[in-house]
């Protein structure tokens, strides 16, 4: 039985890194793609897995610059979530 499973187990292993070498292209420009834009919907995957660019202006920004936000601001004296600051003890 054990020599059965360490088969399994070990034709498993070969076919998963078959499939890994055979479509590395693939996961790399998933990759590349997921670093540039970081989330891509299913039309965005099924064009790299053709090997078709994917359309920049759905996701509005073409590089990895965070989007424009600003902190909330608390009034002077709040603590956080706006409570007052606790007196000293």
């Amino acid at each position: 039985v054990d020599g059965e499973i360490k088969k399994i187990l070990s034709d498993s292993y070969d076919r998963a890194k078959a499939i890994l070498r055979n479509h590395a292209k693939e996961h790399k420009a998933l990759a590349e793609a997921l670093l540039k834009y970081e989330t891509l919907d299913a039309d965005d995957i099924k064009a790299i897995m053709n090997g078709e660019k994917i359309k920049v202006e759905r996701h509005g920004r073409s590089n990895k610059e965070p989007s424009p936000t600003t902190a909330p601001s608390t009034p002077s004296g709040a603590g956080l979530l706006g409570s007052p600051h606790p007196a000293p003890a």
